[in-house]
């Protein structure tokens, strides 16, 4: 259920995308923004760890920050192979990859039920 309810957001951050950059992102409809909410996940599972650890020395001079333009590489990545998923560059592709990662961990925190409130089992003891 958390992954359909992931799945949800990411799509949803997407198409929230345009209207925050407007000409400079386009999102041709809801089909694309799924199967680029896919490709968005199959690429951060897959990719983004490699390059993470590949730019290690850079994120660690920059404090971190490069990992904002490992975000946008993976981003820029989904819009060349998922057609009607357009960024008019790279560094909009940073912009909008911050704006993506702001909206969906946000919204994932309150949409997504982290598992605290289930009550705790307690052991019987004779």
């Amino acid at each position: 259920m958390k992954l359909l309810i992931q799945w949800a957001i990411s799509t949803g951050a997407l198409m929230l995308l345009p209207v925050v950059f407007g000409d400079n992102v386009e999102v041709d409809s809801w089909k694309t923004a799924v199967i680029a909410a896919v490709a968005v996940g199959i690429v951060n599972t897959v990719l983004r760890p490699i390059l993470r650890f590949v730019a290690l020395p850079a994120r660690i001079l920059t404090l971190g920050l490069f990992n904002l333009v490992i975000n946008g590489a993976c981003l820029f990545l989904v819009t060349k192979v998922v057609d009607g998923f357009v960024i008019s560059g790279f560094w909009m592709a940073v912009l909008a990859a911050l704006v993506y990662t702001v909206v969906t961990s946000v919204a994932g925190a309150i949409l997504i039920p982290d598992g605290d409130d289930k009550p705790k089992r307690r052991d019987k003891k004779d």
